[in-house]
């Protein structure tokens, strides 16, 4: 009788050994899970963030060259000879300026953020 009772507990503590790995496991898996987000989370916030000051970029260069010059110095998509800027961080802009507005995006990696000023009466 008594080997019958060993045999079971035996059993028993084995069982709960493979539980609580299990549970150990699951738990530890999705931590990692988490962090990976996380993760993806801070590189999209740093390329966010250097769209945004692209783009801030593109508007002080228009802005300024509104009152010195040709707008189309500072970037453009439809200009093959005026190619978006590039900046050292990896960053680029491009302006478009339609009277009464001018409207910079800046882009990094595959974010993108823009501005828009606008002249009003």
């Amino acid at each position: 009788m008594k080997n019958n009772i060993t045999k079971k507990r035996g059993q028993m503590m084995l069982l709960t050994v493979i539980i609580l790995s299990g549970i150990i496991i699951g738990i530890t898996s999705l931590a990692g899970i988490l962090t990976v987000y996380q993760i993806r989370h801070t590189a999209d916030v740093i390329n966010s963030t250097k769209a945004i000051f692209a783009a801030d970029a593109g508007i002080e260069c228009a802005l300024y060259l509104f009152r010195r010059g040709p707008v189309r110095d500072c970037g453009s998509l439809d200009d093959p000879e005026n190619p978006p800027v590039e900046l050292t961080n990896g960053a680029s802009y491009y302006v478009d300026f339609n009277y009464p507005s001018i409207r910079s995006i800046g882009k990094s990696v595959q974010t993108a953020r823009s501005f828009e000023a606008f002249f009003g009466e």
